[in-house]
């Protein structure tokens, strides 16, 4: 009695009978539909056919046969090979709705077919069916899977088909975040994937407000840079994920804060009354203060924040210095780079140790001071509590004063002279010049005395009278009134008399004009 037993896996068959009498050959055939025919030949009660055609009915006999005779042929027994394995396996993925659609060829011998997706962690999911194409739902995004399609017959199942490298559509990207940096306004967009192989291309997408503005990075990590932001704005900017199939739904939105623009225009003005500097710019987008920053001609620097968003001051400045000035705008959190510099200077340091040394025979004052630092040129004025006016100097530390008044106290102040500022400063005392001369000089004279007379000499505070003959023969007489007497005048003598102001300044050089006194003739001795 002849059995067959199918291995589904080779596409062989295996056949075992009753050994019989008398034979020395065993002759097994399997014949398709088509009258093709394989065989095998045994010595035993047993052979293997191979290389059978999948999705086939054979038909199988034995025969037994001897150097003499074959045997008649053994009642025939009708079986099927294994399906053929599905070909021309495609897929489709509905980007939208997730679902994987798959499609295959129609194989010999197939009842049903089975559809398997395997993850790399070994998990699997799998969709079947009667026809060619099935759908699987639900599945995890951004996963790989390898596909393969197996038909099932009546006795066996087919191998399986092709592999096929399938990925679900891409994940959503999560926690998108962004970081400003301040140097070069430069934003690194990053986001954190579900992607199982990094292989999906990301791209972020931002917009200002109003439209008017966008920038756009993309890269395969979880990371790009935004670099053509502009300052001073803030943009919202969302992430997509992209295979060579879908694209995925943007992100949560994620807000961007840039760095604040350059604050533009500065101008700096001073105020000489209280040597303070106002700096002016315009506002800057984006910025929620403002420092203005100062150095000085000696490297120090000085400053002053605002939330004005077009102005502050500094006060106080050191005097004489070249201030180089610049502004920054800030968000509290990022600072703009530096404004464009502006020069100002500050008002001229005032000159101190200024003296004064009197010329009294020419009633001219040598003025000098040291300098102050920042001034380009000065002016001395000396001005009397009368009103007299005089002034000097140019571009150096020391001027002479001409035609300075008689008898006067002057107020001496040098003016320094700056880029935008002046400075003044007064000399400690006062110039005071020499007395006048004594006018109006009268002369009385009377039993061998001279009584002189004149007026009160502005400035005085001491008089010298003196009374010359041609002979050389001098008097004096010195006094801090308006009169003196001269004595022991001698008679028939003509005297030229003048009258000296002094002061604790000038002696000497303040000589009346001269007055002539002649005596009368001696009286001759009478002798008895």
């Amino acid at each position: 009695m002849l059995d067959v037993e199918m291995d589904c896996l080779s596409d062989s068959a295996w056949l075992t009978w009753e050994e019989s009498a008398g034979a020395e050959l065993y002759i097994a055939t399997a014949t398709d539909s088509d009258g093709f025919e394989y065989q095998c030949n045994s010595t035993e009660g047993q052979c293997t056919v191979e290389q059978l055609q999948c999705g086939r009915f054979y038909n199988f006999i034995v025969f037994a046969s001897n150097s003499q005779c074959d045997s008649p042929m053994s009642s025939t027994l009708q079986t099927e090979t294994a399906p053929c394995p599905p070909q021309n396996v495609t897929t489709s993925v509905g980007c939208d709705t997730g679902t994987l659609s798959v499609l295959w060829d129609e194989s010999v011998g197939a009842l049903s077919y089975t559809a398997t997706l395997e993850r790399t962690n070994g998990e699997t999911t799998w969709c079947t069916a009667s026809s060619t194409s099935c759908e699987v739902t639900s599945l995890p995004c951004s996963q790989m899977y390898v596909l393969t399609v197996t038909a099932e017959g009546r006795t066996c199942n087919s191998s399986q088909s092709l592999k096929v490298i399938i990925r679900s559509v891409p994940c959503i990207p999560e926690s998108l975040v962004s970081s400003t940096s301040c140097s070069d306004n430069v934003v690194t967009m990053s986001w954190v994937s579900n992607e199982a192989v990094s292989s999906e291309l990301y791209t972020v997408q931002a917009f200002s407000a109003d439209g008017l503005f966008s920038d756009s990075c993309s890269g395969f990590g979880q990371s790009c840079d935004l670099t053509s932001l502009m300052c001073g704005v803030p943009y919202t900017a969302t992430v997509i994920a992209q295979d060579s199939v879908c694209t995925s739904a943007p992100s949560q939105a994620a807000s961007i804060r840039t760095v604040p623009c350059v604050p533009d225009h500065v101008t700096a003005n001073v105020s000489c009354q209280g040597n303070n500097l106002s700096v002016f710019w315009e506002e800057s987008a984006g910025a929620d203060f403002y420092t203005a920053v100062l150095e000085d001609s000696n490297g120090q620097f000085t400053s002053c924040q605002s939330m004005n968003p077009t102005t502050c001051t500094v006060n106080r400045l050191v005097c004489g210095q070249t201030y180089r000035v610049s502004v920054t705008a800030s968000d509290g959190y990022c600072d703009s780079l530096p404004s464009a510099i502006t020069d100002v200077h500050s008002a001229p340091c005032m000159p101190h140790n200024i003296r004064a040394l009197i010329d009294c025979q020419s009633s001219m004052a040598v003025l000098s001071w040291q300098p102050g630092t920042g001034a380009m040129q000065y002016t001395a004025t000396a001005k009397s509590e009368s009103g007299h006016v005089l002034s000097c100097g140019k571009n150096k530390t020391n001027c002479e004063l001409t035609g300075l008044a008689c008898g006067e106290s002057y107020n001496i102040t040098v003016l320094a002279e700056g880029q935008t500022c002046n400075s003044t400063a007064t000399m400690s005392g006062h110039l005071n010049t020499g007395p006048c001369a004594p006018q109006n000089v009268e002369v009385q004279y009377s039993l061998s005395i001279g009584q002189l007379s004149w007026d009160r000499s502005v400035g005085a505070s001491m008089y010298t009278a003196q009374a010359a003959t041609d002979l050389g023969s001098v008097l004096s007489c010195s006094t801090s009134d308006t009169s003196c007497a001269l004595y022991n005048v001698s008679c028939s003598q003509t005297y030229d008399i003048s009258v000296t102001a002094h002061n604790n300044v000038c002696r000497g050089t303040a000589v009346s004009a001269s007055t002539t006194l002649n005596t009368g003739a001696c009286n001759l001795p009478v002798y008895q």
